[in-house]
């Protein structure tokens, strides 16, 4: 929104940031978390707006501060943070007040390629880190994806206007919400961004779930998902239960469909009564694995193992509103049975292993996942994991003749992005009759298979509507198998086929 008044810029000192979100020491973990993140990130100057309206908190102060006995103020502060040195920022900022164009526009370019993203410092005692979006860490050797961002726009007050990629993240405030709806707020801002809606506040969240008791008390999964279901999308959950790989193969799947988890977690905590379970709630961005598949044990009975890619999934990225954005937590195998379920349990680590002044490390069960979706998207992404083992039946039909040690991965994305893809990936390859003769839904689902680390080709389904007739196939893309070779020869009769198994009539196949 429009700002006005005091801009002061300033070097990135811990002090001044510390300062700016009323943390009179080292002991508030999101301030502290914050300053180790933007150091990290290179930050090295902060233009301070000293006052900004933000609409998430406007529509918080209205709904429950300004109903307080003592209301604080409905205006914020906005911190942009830049990596590039405090005087060479200054003069970039003042050009962009300049009336030449050329100094407007070199002014642009270097505070774009400098810019890290911002923060919203709100009018709340303990809770003053409000609306806050930063770049993400390298890529690590591509190990290291972060996968559920979008693009915020951010407008100077001359007018310029400045692009950052990220997923808005801050801390639960208790009064108007806490944290499954700030969790599912921030998973919102992707899903809201790909459906094409404006992304709801955090306060809107809470009223959509109807829930009969104050924001303060919570939310459990039912009244989240019918907080997504009355804003107009789709909630899946899934559970960990005794398939713990299948479980990170799920997760690895909805990240790589550019779609955030909110992880529902539980503990025993003590208390003066004794011990309780307690709950909370978390969005995971992306994730890191050293390992790219495991086995998964077959969802029936009886069935074979699979290797699917992030099934020994072990860092994962995560908006926890008690710390920080893209948090650095660990997936691991709990020695003790959970009680609820009778299964071995799935533990979240909350933090890696280094002991911090200000943040503790604590370890909680993970219950489940639950996926906010586009309304269009409904097929369950579970369901969409679970079609592996179908499309692993064809391959082993068509490879029997061939020693292959295959790897498959599953995700959802859009007609639009995979035609994108096929052009981006099939070079060398006349991609546009096949492109052009391709009718595709809105959203998709893509099962790829892997050989020796390299994607060799994908299954096309349609995930517009719920499994009835078998394997949905739409079409074959296998850009890097040649069509004289055994496996593209094979892949062709797959294409012709009319097997309700299949599909039930011809596909349309891409070969090298």
């Amino acid at each position: 929104m429009a700002n006005g008044g005091q801009v002061n810029i300033l070097g990135f000192e811990p002090r001044r940031i510390r300062a700016a979100f009323d943390a009179v020491d080292e002991t508030v973990p999101s301030v502290e978390y914050l300053i180790g993140y933007l150091r990290h990130i290179g930050v090295q100057a902060v233009v301070h707006e000293q006052v900004y309206l933000d609409r998430h908190f406007l529509d918080e102060f209205a709904e429950y501060y300004s109903r307080s006995f003592k209301p604080c103020s409905n205006a914020c502060e906005r911190l942009l943070f830049f990596a590039s040195d405090l005087e060479s920022t200054k003069v970039a900022f003042s050009n962009t007040f300049s009336g030449s164009e050329t100094a407007r526009h070199r002014a642009h370019e270097r505070l774009q390629g400098a810019f890290r993203g911002f923060s919203v410092k709100r009018p709340l005692k303990n809770a003053t880190v409000g609306r806050t979006v930063v770049r993400c860490y390298p890529s690590d050797n591509e190990r290291r994806r972060y996968t559920a961002l979008r693009p915020y726009r951010v407008h100077l007050p001359s007018g310029c206007a400045l692009t950052v990629h990220g997923l808005a993240f801050q801390q639960q405030d208790v009064g108007a919400a806490v944290c499954a709806s700030t969790a599912l707020w921030s998973a919102l801002q992707r899903v809201a961004f790909v459906s094409g809606h404006r992304s709801p506040t955090p306060v809107q969240v809470t009223k959509a779930a109807n829930s009969p008791f104050p924001a303060s008390s919570g939310l459990d999964d039912q009244q989240m998902a019918t907080a997504l279901s009355n804003l107009g999308y789709n909630a899946e959950r899934f559970s960990v239960a005794e398939n713990r790989a299948l479980f990170r193969a799920a997760v690895a799947a909805c990240l790589d469909s550019r779609l955030p988890v909110v992880l529902l977690l539980r503990k025993k905590i003590k208390t003066g009564a004794g011990e309780v379970w307690a709950g909370h709630a978390v969005t995971v961005t992306g994730y890191r694995f050293d390992t790219p598949s495991g086995e998964v044990p077959a969802p029936e009975d009886g069935g074979k193992t699979l290797k699917l890619r992030g099934a020994a999934l072990d860092v994962v990225y995560v908006h926890d509103d008690n710390l920080g954005p893209h948090a650095h937590y660990e997936l691991f195998d709990g020695a003790d049975v959970d009680e609820f379920t009778g299964h071995a349990s799935l533990m979240l680590r909350r933090g890696r292993n280094k002991k911090q002044d200000w943040w503790t490390e604590d370890e909680w069960i993970v219950e489940g996942g639950l996926v906010p979706k586009p309304a269009e998207l409904r097929m369950d992404l579970s369901h969409l994991s679970t079609m592996v083992w179908r499309c692993r039946a064809i391959m082993e039909l068509i490879t029997s003749d061939l020693d292959l040690d295959l790897e498959y991965q599953a995700r959802v994305t859009t007609g639009i992005e995979y035609k994108a893809d096929v052009v981006e990936e099939g070079s060398g390859v006349d991609v546009q009759p096949f492109l052009e003769c391709l009718s595709l839904p809105r959203h998709l689902g893509v099962v790829t298979v892997w050989l020796e680390g390299e994607p060799l080709f994908d299954f096309v389904l349609d995930v517009s509507e719920t499994d009835r007739h078998g394997l949905p196939i739409l079409a074959l893309v296998a850009t890097n198998v040649p069509a004289d070779s055994s496996l593209g020869r094979q892949l062709e009769k797959v294409a012709a086929w009319k097997l309700e198994a299949v599909g039930g009539g011809d596909c349309p196949i891409l070969l090298q």
